[in-house]
């Protein structure tokens, strides 16, 4: 499938938080830029890695049936000019890594089986990693997925991968997830180390909470000492409700808990973490505060410790449209708002990347991205509104070697979705 790129024209969006707007200027003699890729598709939950060659890679993924995707891979220069292109049968990309000249791609990989005696395995899932060159041909790969005997027949495990990272030996650690087909079964973390010869696996442990699924963010580190942290919801499903919250992991590797912070775990409302990045001080989390009905919805920021603990006082609470944008009661809520990425800054701050809904008097209809910039002790320092005629929202932000920032999501105009790429300077605009 041939992707159309557009550069976009200034009657499309507008940029508020400092009310600039596109200058009619030549993309070659830009330093910014917004790009759309797009087709007579819907294009699902984007992400992008600035690559070593100052260019992009994106991936997204490609509805085509109930829970069945196929994905795509995008490598573009550092002008957002697309260069080649990889398709994906039957997955759902989670998270990409350039490694070693060319990149990882980890995600869900989908298979069905319409022929299947057991109704539950006419679909199943299964954790992927492949290993792409730097001309977007897949040159190596695994697949992690387990059968198990339950009442006298064999059923599968559903598996999913979530992210990527290197250990200081160089090997590959995919985290993922895993639920087990028996009933009342919930969905466990579990880390699998590949190595970096033949991504053929080296050790596996898994990760779970007492009587909750454990659903991860996209990212996973090493810490400066050696261990591995990163962020999950974890939830508990009450009739027609679910109780969430946030727990950081903290684990030496193959080994268990060493440090488990929660966040929110007696909250009367639910917190879900989209995003965990490091810093130079530690890591920034980011999510949405809302009611178990989903409604009523905030944007939070925390930091955390190298040690995986949520700091003290750190967390705060964002409405999208409010004045200040800064909460002082965290269940006040003026529109539905979501915190879905974050990036720890060159200047030791935080850019956080939120989708808020657009009201009568703020935003360009449907819903807007949000980017909310803080110093290293989470101050305010800027913000910024970024919006059009359809429903903009933020899946990724990274940030360029120079400073610039990249972001990364979706735009919807009469059902139809497109990836949306900006490349905008550090103060969060497209202006030189």
């Amino acid at each position: 499938m041939k992707v159309k790129s557009y550069l976009l024209l200034p009657l499309y969006i507008f940029f508020c938080g400092a009310c600039s707007n596109f200058e009619d200027a030549s993309l070659t003699k830009r330093n910014t830029f917004v790009r759309f890729f797009a087709d007579n598709i819907n294009f699902e939950s984007p992400t992008v890695e600035v690559d070593s060659d100052g260019g992009y890679i994106i991936a997204y993924n490609i509805p085509k049936g109930d829970n069945v995707f196929d994905s795509q891979i995008l490598k573009l220069d550092e002008n957002g000019n697309q260069i080649w292109e990889q398709s994906l049968t039957n997955s759902f990309v989670r998270a990409i890594k350039p490694y070693n000249g060319g990149y990882l791609i980890a995600g869900i990989g989908i298979v069905i089986d319409p022929d299947a005696t057991q109704a539950s395995e006419n679909y199943n899932t299964k954790a992927f990693i492949n290993h792409i060159n730097n001309e977007g041909s897949v040159i190596g790969g695994f697949d992690f997925n387990q059968s198990i005997m339950v009442n006298e027949s064999t059923l599968t495990i559903d598996f999913r991968g979530d992210a990527i990272t290197l250990d200081n030996d160089g090997n590959i650690l995919l985290l993922g997830s895993f639920k087990r087909p028996e009933a009342g079964s919930h969905e466990t973390s579990i880390v699998i180390a590949l190595s970096s010869a033949n991504l053929q696996p080296i050790w596996t442990k898994s990760y779970s909470l007492l009587n909750r699924d454990y659903i991860n963010c996209p990212s996973i580190y090493f810490t400066p000492n050696g261990k591995l942290v990163w962020a999950s919801t974890s939830t508990l499903t009450l009739q027609n409700s679910n109780e969430a919250y946030v727990s950081i992991a903290y684990v030496q590797p193959n080994s268990t808990f060493e440090n488990n912070s929660k966040l929110g775990e007696n909250d009367t409302r639910n917190h879900i973490v989209n995003d965990i990045r490091p810093s130079s001080i530690g890591y920034g989390i980011i999510g949405t505060y809302q009611e178990s009905n989903q409604q009523n919805a905030n944007i939070y920021f925390a930091r955390v410790s190298n040690s995986g603990s949520i700091i003290e006082n750190s967390t705060l609470y964002f409405d999208g449209h409010t004045e200040s944008i800064v909460l002082n009661n965290r269940d006040e809520s003026t529109t539905e708002d979501e915190g879905n990425a974050i990036i720890g800054t060159s200047d030791g701050g935080y850019l956080l990347g939120c989708t808020v809904t657009s009201t009568p008097t703020k935003g360009n209809g449907g819903t807007d991205i949000r980017l909310i910039k803080l110093d290293g002790f989470g101050n305010l320092l800027w913000t910024e509104l970024i919006g059009g005629p359809g429903d903009e929202s933020v899946s990724a932000i990274r940030e360029t070697t120079n400073g610039n920032l990249i972001v990364c999501g979706t735009n919807s105009i009469n059902g139809l979705s497109s990836v949306i790429l900006m490349k905008l300077t550090n103060q969060g605009s497209l202006a030189e």
